[in-house]
């Protein structure tokens, strides 16, 4: 094992309001504009513009529900209240040592565009990111496979397209069915950008980590039981004309037959680390915020 191995830190918080306030459409903006102003690891991770960087930020939640602006004739500004405790949740990938003073530079009275804001640390959880697992029991995981996204997932076919050049040309497509192909594809390509080296997955030995052949084989092995799956429209914000910015992905959840063990045991480490650091596109501002579990058939 490494001297300093990566972990996953998930930071659960209590965000509460100064003053009555209205929040902006994706309410996990108060959150990343902390992060942002924080010192440290978690500034550099809110500032960076990678793809597939190792960092979620959730929604505001109250009540457990998710505060993100749906788009529709009833849409209505966010809000909330002075002294309402809202919860959130800063997830990350990062050496040992350098997440050990990520909750602390959170902590704090912060003024932001959108109010002042009291964060308290409520949680913090420690994870070897080698050792990450869905599984609630030890030994192989089981056969069904339950998803569930709480705020929308936003995933485009494009993520199945070998060949960069290529992909340039082909429109981001953002589908509103959570197939098994693209959830495979996805979580593999998360897992393997962020853990490197040694920690990356083959899906079997001899072949290259090619998420296209990931999704093949998921669409192979995996077929839907049950599912409870809505298309959903979500306001990002505006444009500097002032034009509402827009993005459609799906919520709910879906239960998924898994008959092949080694795409069973892939899944069982990259859906662990996608329920950590979230789903598809805009992971940092909260979307894709899922929950993957193994079940038994009863349920």
């Amino acid at each position: 094992m490494p001297s300093n191995p990566r972990v996953v830190v998930s930071i659960r918080l209590t965000v509460t309001p100064e003053h009555d306030t209205i929040l902006p459409p994706l309410s996990s903006k108060v959150l990343k504009y902390v992060a942002e102003e924080a010192e440290g690891l978690l500034a550099q991770l809110s500032r960076s513009r990678a793809s597939y960087k190792p960092l979620f930020v959730s929604m505001l939640y109250r009540d457990g529900k998710p505060l993100y602006s749906r788009h529709n004739k009833n849409t209505r500004p966010l809000h909330a209240r002075k002294g309402e405790e809202l919860t959130a949740r800063i997830s990350f990938v990062a050496d040992r040592l350098e997440s050990l003073d990520a909750a602390a530079s959170i902590e704090g009275r912060w003024e932001t565009p959108y109010g002042t804001f009291h964060v308290e640390v409520a949680e913090v959880a420690v994870e070897a990111l080698e050792k990450l697992s869905i599984s609630t029991s030890p030994g192989a995981p089981t056969g069904v496979l339950g998803i569930r996204a709480r705020t929308p997932v936003l995933i485009t076919s494009k993520i199945l397209v070998v060949d960069p050049e290529y992909s340039k040309k082909i429109p981001q497509a953002y589908r509103t069915m959570p197939t098994p192909g693209l959830i495979a594809a996805y979580s593999l390509k998360l897992w393997n950008r962020i853990a490197g080296g040694d920690n990356m997955i083959y899906f079997r030995d001899g072949w290259n980590r090619d998420a296209s052949m990931v999704a093949r084989a998921a669409e192979v092995y995996m077929a839907e039981l049950d599912y409870k799956v809505t298309p959903e429209t979500i306001v990002i914000g505006r444009d500097g004309n002032g034009k509402l910015r827009l993005a459609r992905g799906w919520t709910g959840w879906i239960v998924y037959r898994v008959y092949g063990k080694r795409l069973a045991k892939l899944l069982d480490k990259t859906l662990a680390l996608a329920t950590r650091l979230g789903l598809g596109k805009s992971r940092g501002i909260g979307l894709g915020d899922i929950q993957a579990q193994w079940k038994t058939d009863k349920h």
